[in-house]
């Protein structure tokens, strides 16, 4: 199982670097993007020790078919263009699972060393973490001049990603997706800057940071844990396998929660 789950991590970061090299992308010298890149994939190889190979497919498969139609969208419409002008490129497409992976994997590590009282898990609670990046986005999106570049493609695409972000929100732990958003508006302003920073993409606003995009990438990562919910795939507190309603182990840790 593991050997498999690190050679679809190697297949990733393969995939990546023949983008790189076949794109051009080699010529920017992007030392931080790669470096980033690096790190991702060490924090996912990591992670997928404890997954279920099959989980892990499901994973990397719904990453990039979402992927591609975020990307599409986004180029598409005018908010970012890529150095190879591609719409959308493959470079970020081939990325997404492996920032994903290091969103989740280092969420792994701080919640299993941060407890956070139990007694505000509740639904109030919930919604508002989930509001947070819901109402920010617009914002945002008005603040910076990007109102103008929302399709309707686009417009159908955060409104998914949104119904999808609340319905995980609402049904997992308040604290796991409190650090998940903390965790992905830094990974992902921090990935979003540094592509800027050093030309991989720029913005159709201008300047080094649609900052928007940092909280998109909080309900893009809602998004993809709400799929694979629906899929039967448990993605929270170690907890990483394909389970299936007649699974023995689901009906025994389902009468433990319920109990606790």
């Amino acid at each position: 199982m593991f050997p498999r789950n690190v050679f679809i991590i190697g297949w990733l970061l393969t995939s990546v670097a023949i983008v790189i090299l076949i794109y051009g992308y080699y010529t920017l010298f992007p030392i931080l993007f790669i470096g980033g890149l690096v790190l991702a994939s060490i924090i996912a190889g990591w992670l997928v020790l404890k997954m279920d190979t099959k989980a892990l497919i499901i994973l990397v498969t719904t990453t990039l078919v979402m992927g591609f139609i975020d990307e599409y969208a986004h180029t598409s419409s005018g908010i970012l263009t890529y150095f190879d002008l591609q719409t959308p490129s493959f470079l970020t497409v081939l990325g997404w699972p492996l920032f994903i992976l290091m969103i989740l994997g280092l969420t792994e590590l701080v919640t299993t060393r941060i407890n956070l009282p139990k007694a505000l898990d509740r639904k109030g609670s919930r919604a508002v973490v989930a509001l947070i990046p819901l109402v920010l986005i617009p914002i945002l999106v008005i603040v910076q001049g990007y109102e103008g570049s929302f399709n309707w493609s686009l417009l159908a695409i955060y409104g998914l990603w949104g119904v999808l972000s609340l319905y995980f929100v609402m049904t997992e732990s308040y604290d796991y997706s409190l650090f998940i958003l903390v965790i992905s508006v830094l990974i992902g302003g921090g990935m979003e800057y540094l592509g800027a920073f050093e030309g991989l993409w720029w913005y159709g606003a201008g300047g080094p940071l649609a900052f928007f995009l940092a909280f998109t990438w909080v309900i893009r990562t809602w998004a993809v844990l709400a799929i694979l919910t629906l899929l039967r795939v448990r993605t929270s507190k170690s907890r990483w396998t394909l389970w299936l309603p007649s699974d023995p182990i689901r009906k025994a840790v389902e009468r433990a929660e319920s109990i606790h």
